[in-house]
């Protein structure tokens, strides 16, 4: 009883408000985070805001996805597709196509994964979204790197870094630009050393400014390897965060 009223008290938020307490819970308590997607569904059908209706359903999807059932996922996936298309809506169409390339490449499925992220790539050509470009770019750059080929995905990190370089400062786009980096350095590890190296003492003080945990994180397990590569494996042992 005291369950089913604190789930009928989470009615009071606003969408917004569920939308970020899911994507506070959404990695560390999964099943917690479903929890406000379907308070969601449940508030958007109850008020007939179809809008927020299918954006619960992606939340859902991303919630399934966490939890490992990528079938019931996709099948929320596909219904946003659907929507999107029926109401001619490229905004959440390509929100849509990219849940499910995700969902793809999550679950180790890259060469499906990849189609959606091309999808994204064809949109950014076409509307000239620069925020479209940066996603597909960086996703379609992550498919390669765990393909390995590393060259080209350095390429796609390239272009990114110069779409980004004049939107860095901007809050919206730090964390964007910080991944870019760190793909470039880690693309780098596997053909040309130095440019690595370049790239990684960026990461350190990007992640030091904006004291980025995960950056850190990157910048000394990146560090190891170079130091590996450079036959110095002593000194790769000492890379721990400190």
């Amino acid at each position: 009883m005291v369950f089913s009223q604190e789930k009928d008290s989470l009615f009071m938020y606003s969408y917004e408000e569920l939308n970020q307490r899911f994507s506070k819970l959404r990695y560390k308590k999964p099943k917690t985070a479903k929890l406000y997607a379907d308070t969601m569904l449940k508030k958007a059908i109850s008020e007939r805001n179809t809008k927020e209706e299918y954006n619960a359903y992606i939340l859902q999807s991303k919630s399934l996805g966490y939890l490992g059932n990528i079938s019931d996922a996709l099948v929320l996936a596909n219904k946003c597709i659907a929507y999107a298309k029926e109401k001619n809506d490229i905004v959440f169409y390509v929100k849509s196509i990219k849940r499910k390339g995700t969902l793809y490449y999550n679950f180790g499925k890259y060469d499906e994964a990849i189609k959606y992220y091309l999808k994204v790539d064809s949109i950014a050509r076409i509307t000239k979204n620069k925020e479209y470009f940066i996603y597909s770019n960086q996703s379609i750059a992550s498919v390669k790197t765990v393909l390995g080929d590393h060259k080209n995905a350095a390429d796609l990190f390239l272009t990114n870094e110069t779409i980004l370089a004049s939107l860095k400062q901007d809050s919206k786009y730090k964390s964007k630009y910080l991944n870019t980096i760190i793909g470039l350095c880690s693309s780098y590890t596997y053909f040309d050393v130095p440019k690595a190296e370049k790239y990684l003492s960026q990461i350190k003080k990007i992640s030091l400014n904006t004291e980025d945990k995960d950056g850190l994180a990157y910048y000394y397990m990146l560090k190891g390897i170079i130091y590996y590569l450079k036959k110095d494996p002593d000194a790769a042992l000492q890379m721990t965060p400190h």
